[in-house]
């Protein structure tokens, strides 16, 4: 057990990061943690409370009916529970004291993702290894479900005030929470499906029992104790049993069903009669943009469809071919991935970034653009893969050489290093000759740029290596040629390389260009203008 009193961030909830359980001693919260509201005892400290009796619950406080391996083992997920309620509570007091609204929002959508979509399936993988691990699996298993509720039990009983500051207000009455669920913006409470004001608590205990009771870590009859509303779909009790809207749900230790409802993805497979992993993998494998699109949008509120849109994205990375097809199916996953705000930090909850991006790598440098119909099409293609991964690369810290899930390693330097300005001698003279080629047919005007034979002629993996290897030392040695005009470089080279066959390489160059400004002070100008002819360009 690590001791942590630093804010938890978003990545260290990436998926294969180890959830450090924050530890406090009894009585004091962490020290960023000071505007939230505090409860008596702290948020870790000794409890002794009644909790609910529907149930059958024993009290919480530690009676003599409890196995020491029991204690132990409620008292870890009491720790590891309130650690997930402390970070939803610190990322909506962020939003509520107005700061950096925008991050804010994201860290709200992030951490949600992670406590409702993820911590689940976690526990639900460290209760499977701890029943395969003993001799009598099937009698630990209530054990381990007695034990997360009792500590479920206390934290809601103990702490109530800690769990009602996760509950934002939201932009906009109706605005959606997750599952299906709305919330009235002047409250904080959920509101029906169909925008009434009939209201029906807390979103964020309802998704929270929700989440564990959709994997057989609490007993719905512990979840209808601990939340009441869970249960019913109005204020009255009156539970609609409607198929279209709800979903029954047996469970072999409730006494009766419980009423859940089915997330958006879930609903959306159950109309194409097919089970949620089939739907998603036949969504990101088939699909149209549009509902690729659709559904990547629907895991952000379906916290339950999540881990399956996860396994279907990496079934993209791991399932594309050499085709133009396959090609040009990874090419629209990732202007989708890069373009929607948090879908990617959501998925890295689920799946390994490192691996999702060595799986493109290897894509990219296997590819044969001799081999298709559309030379500059498969380059364009080939670009929009090779800006995500330099996306993922950057955003996520990724090392130099990443594995790919069946071992096989690749470098990933060229992502994160294509700013680099090298001196010609450090190149080797076949590089030296590519240099030499795009100079006279690109930065020269010699020609009009490189033809469509040039390009079939230069494989891939030497384009990728000029563009992203070499592109801002090109530029730089164009622009210290004293010879050069700026304007007839910006009306030529710049202006090649703003269509979309090669623009994806300009990141490097952008930044390679600016780097150079900084050094060159105030003889920078004509770096300055070349900049500002590509950032400011409608392309």
């Amino acid at each position: 057990q690590h001791h942590q009193q630093n804010t938890t961030t978003a990545t260290s909830l990436q998926a294969h990061t180890p959830l450090a359980v924050a530890q406090t001693p009894s009585g004091r919260t962490p020290s960023n943690n000071n505007n939230l509201p505090r409860t008596p005892g702290g948020p870790f400290g000794k409890q002794h409370a009644r909790t609910p009796t529907a149930s059958g619950l024993r009290d919480s406080g530690g009676g003599s009916s409890r196995r020491p391996g029991q204690a132990k083992a409620q008292i870890f997920f009491e720790k590891l529970f309130m650690s997930a309620v402390a970070i939803v509570a610190e990322a909506v007091s962020s939003l509520a004291a107005g700061d950096a609204v925008a991050a804010a929002e994201s860290q709200i959508v992030l951490r949600q993702a992670f406590v409702f979509g993820r911590l689940p399936e976690l526990i639900a993988t460290f209760q499977d290894f701890a029943s395969a691990s003993s001799s009598s699996a099937k009698a630990n298993q209530p054990k381990f479900r007695s034990a997360v509720e009792q500590a479920l039990a206390t934290i809601f009983t103990s702490h109530a005030s800690l769990l009602d500051a996760c509950d934002p207000p939201k932009k906009g009455k109706g605005t959606i929470l997750g599952d299906g669920q709305m919330m009235d913006i002047t409250t904080g409470d959920d509101l029906m499906k169909d925008g009434s004001d009939e209201q029906k608590g807390s979103p964020f205990r309802r998704n929270l029992l929700t989440a564990l009771a959709r994997r057989n870590l609490i007993s719905l009859d512990a979840a209808k104790a601990l939340y009441p509303p869970l249960a019913t779909s109005h204020e009255t009790g009156a539970a609609d049993t409607s198929m279209d809207a709800m979903e029954v749900a047996g469970h072999p230790f409730s006494s009766e069903g419980i009423v859940l409802e089915p997330g958006r993805i879930e609903v959306l497979a159950q109309e194409s009669v097919a089970n949620k992993q089939d739907y998603c993998d036949w969504v990101l494998l088939n699909g149209s943009p549009d509902e690729v699109w659709n559904i990547l949008e629907a895991m952000l509120d379906d916290f339950s469809g999540q881990a399956a849109v996860a396994v279907s994205v990496q079934k993209v990375f791991g399932q594309s071919t050499g085709t133009h097809e396959g090609l040009e199916r990874l090419c629209a996953l990732c202007k989708v991935l890069a373009e929607t705000s948090n879908v990617l930090d959501v998925l890295s909850l689920h799946l390994c970034i490192s691996e999702l991006v060595a799986d493109g790598l290897a894509i990219v440098d296997d590819f044969d653009v001799s081999s298709t119909g559309d030379t500059q099409l498969a380059y364009t293609q080939l670009g929009s893969i090779i800006l995500f991964l330099q996306l993922c690369s950057y955003q996520y810290g990724l090392p130099e050489v990443v594995v790919s899930r069946n071992g096989r390693k690749l470098s990933a330097e060229y992502l994160t290093a294509s700013w680099a300005v090298y001196h010609p001698r450090s190149f080797s003279e076949d590089e030296r000759n590519l240099m030499k080629i795009w100079h006279n047919n690109v930065f020269a005007g010699q020609t009009e740029g490189l033809d469509e034979r040039l390009l079939r002629q230069v494989t891939t993996d030497q384009t990728r290596m000029i563009l992203l290897h070499m592109g801002a030392s090109l530029f730089s040695e164009a622009l210290a040629n004293k010879t050069m005009d700026v304007n007839a470089l910006i009306s030529g080279a710049v202006a090649y390389f703003l269509e979309p066959v090669f623009n994806w390489s300009l990141v490097g160059i952008v930044r390679g260009l600016a780097d150079e400004a900084l050094r060159k002070g105030y003889s920078a100008s004509s770096n300055l203008k070349v900049i500002h002819a590509i950032v400011t360009a409608g392309s």
